[in-house]
């Protein structure tokens, strides 16, 4: 699996996105429905903070603890991030 950037199309990050839920539910990746809200597939919050620290830590953003809640879908997760890479001036305080 490769590594995600800010220069990463949408379907490069969709796909990266899929593989980390995927091996963080011990699920393989073709049966995550990346329209599906994560929670359906018992995502708990330890899978989601480690989740968050690989986005951080991959495209150099830090985002809010609650990001998987209110972008409850890899769809959802993947167009938020988008628009921070290209805006990241709405990023704020996140704390």
């Amino acid at each position: 699996m490769a590594d995600i950037t800010r220069e990463s199309s949408a379907e490069e990050l969709t796909l990266w996105l899929t593989e980390r839920v995927a091996f963080y539910l011990d699920t393989p990746a073709e049966k995550i429905d990346r329209g599906a809200e994560l929670a359906g597939y018992g995502m708990d919050s330890i899978c989601s903070m480690a989740i968050l620290t690989e986005i951080e830590d991959n495209l150099d953003l830090k985002v809010d603890t609650m990001l998987l809640w209110q972008y409850p879908t890899i769809n959802d997760l993947v167009g938020y991030l988008q628009t921070l890479i290209a805006e990241p001036e709405l990023l704020g305080d996140i704390g």
